[in-house]
């Protein structure tokens, strides 16, 4: 008993002992990791504070180097003796007298003061230098003002190059898209076009009538009148209104062919009756480059908006062929200025536009659409020259639109038979205008032209773009049906659904406006 009771209590000690080795083996680790810790603070205190120190000594020495300078001058003016290199000595004495000693070493502090006394020592030679010889001071001078009128000229010069490069090579960035061709196409047309005027010179002296195969006939080239009529042959519109059109265009061509100014143009109406489309078609005809832009992207330019109008404008003189720009949406920042809503760069905007449309020219043809004629400024609309109202299409134009967008989007077979085969000649010609991309669709046999023209009286009240959607509606539902087959049923059920949306859009407009 006594041996196992002595072996138990030297088996207890040595547990203690080793249990008081663990405790003091982590207590000298974690010694060790506060001293690491607080050495690390210690340094960066130390770092910041020395950074602190640098910046107040880099500031107090450019002010006293200015003060020197200052000195030396008007000990210069008044004849008196000029300073000494010796400037800086009680500067080194307070920089010296400054670090903070309680918180480097005695050695950091030594390396630390010599190597100020060396920077301070240079730069009082460098100083003392520069101020005991007027010649030098005077053409370091030079050399900054020389460096600054450099940087000036070069920064001004970019900005010029960048906008000339723009006006040339670019488009602004308010144009959305464009018809007008770089440089070097330009070019190419302008050569094109005198050769053709040269040879249609020489036919007319040597008594030919024309060169029917090339367009060049000179009956043609005075009035213009057939190529308006083939410009504008599937555009489907009211009969005097689309006389209008065909005269406007005839009147366009031949005023860029004689040099006289361009006249500007509002077309307004409900959207989706073909005013965008008219306005492409008029440059077409004309021979114009057509830029395109949205009223709605000018306020969010807000001061810039005026810079941008601008550069529009200077980029549409530059037009070799003349530039239709047309505005679609003009409400958005052409309305009255009298508006309490108006926002002061909008107001400004305005102001640009009319600024560089003020008088007559040779080089742009602006043209306005928007829905509501009645919100634009009384003198947006004074600079109109002509104002076409395009309404909603009657019951006529309502089918012709229908048989041209189911000629477009549904009337090409699998089988090869096309619905416009049996519908004369004028179909033809209407498909091979306008293209076809129902590629894959069969038409059935009950779906012919009276079934097509008959939805006319269904959908009345709808815009042009509303019929288009409508066949593009009877394509998709046909791609959507296992076999790919038009019905008269399929044609009657997606016309139905869309009578009901425009109904229901009719509506909420009423509710709105109320």
């Amino acid at each position: 008993m006594d041996l196992e009771q002595e072996m138990e209590a030297q088996k207890r000690q040595m547990d203690i002992e080793r249990v008081q080795a663990e405790v003091e083996a982590k207590f000298a680790a974690e010694q060790q990791n506060e001293d690491v810790m607080l050495r690390k603070i210690q340094a960066q205190v130390i770092n910041t504070k020395t950074y602190a120190f640098i910046l107040g000594l880099a500031k107090d020495t450019w002010c006293r180097c200015l003060f020197l300078l200052n000195r030396r001058l008007a000990c210069t003016l008044l004849g008196r003796n000029p300073v000494d290199s010796n400037g800086f000595g009680n500067m080194r004495t307070e920089v010296t007298s400054s670090l903070p000693s309680e918180s480097l070493g005695e050695e950091d502090r030594r390396r630390t003061q010599e190597a100020i006394n060396t920077v301070l020592a240079h730069l009082a030679s460098a100083v003392y230098g520069l101020v005991s010889d007027p010649r030098r001071a005077l053409t370091l001078t030079s050399w900054l003002l020389g460096l600054l009128a450099g940087y000036m000229v070069l920064k001004e010069g970019t900005l010029l190059l960048r906008q000339l490069l723009e006006t040339y090579l670019g488009k602004p960035s308010l144009v959305r898209e464009t018809s007008r061709v770089g440089t070097l196409r330009s070019t190419n047309h302008r050569l094109l076009h005198a050769a053709k005027c040269l040879v249609r010179f020489i036919c007319e002296k040597a008594g030919k009538a024309s060169l029917e195969g090339e367009g060049w006939s000179p009956k043609r080239t005075r009035s213009g009148r057939e190529e308006a009529v083939n410009a504008f042959r599937d555009v489907v519109l009211a009969p005097d209104l689309k006389e209008q059109v065909l005269s406007l265009a005839v009147a366009t061509r031949n005023s860029k062919r004689n040099g006289a100014p361009y006249r500007h143009l509002l077309l307004y109406g409900p959207p989706g009756t073909g005013k965008t489309m008219v306005a492409k078609r008029l440059a077409a005809c004309s021979g114009m480059d057509c830029a395109v832009m949205s009223g709605g992207d000018v306020a969010p330019l807000g001061k810039n908006a005026v810079t941008e109008l601008h550069s529009l404008f200077r980029w549409a003189a530059k037009s070799p062929r003349g530039l239709l720009l047309f505005i679609d949406e003009a409400e958005a920042f052409l309305g009255k200025r009298s508006r309490p809503d108006m926002s002061e760069g909008t107001r400004n905007a305005l102001n640009a536009l009319l600024y560089n449309t003020g008088s007559a020219s040779r080089r742009l043809m602006m043209v306005l659409a928007t829905n509501r004629a009645e919100d634009l400024d009384e003198a947006v609309l004074d600079r109109m020259d002509d104002s076409l109202l395009f309404p909603i299409p009657d019951r006529k134009s309502r089918a012709q639109l229908l048989v041209q967008y189911f000629h477009k989007y549904c009337a090409t077979g699998k089988d090869g038979r096309s619905i416009g085969a049996g519908w004369g000649l004028s179909s033809k010609i209407s498909g091979w205008w306008r293209g076809s991309s129902a590629e894959g669709l069969t038409i059935d046999v009950g779906v012919d032209e009276r079934l097509v023209k008959g939805l006319a009286e269904e959908v009345q009240g709808f815009s042009g773009r509303e019929v288009e959607k409508l066949m593009l509606g009877v394509q998709s539902c046909a791609y959507g049906s296992e076999d790919g087959v038009v019905t008269a049923d399929m044609i009657k059920r997606v016309a139905t659904q869309k009578a009901k949306e425009h109904g229901a859009k009719v509506k909420m407009r009423a509710a709105t406006e109320h």
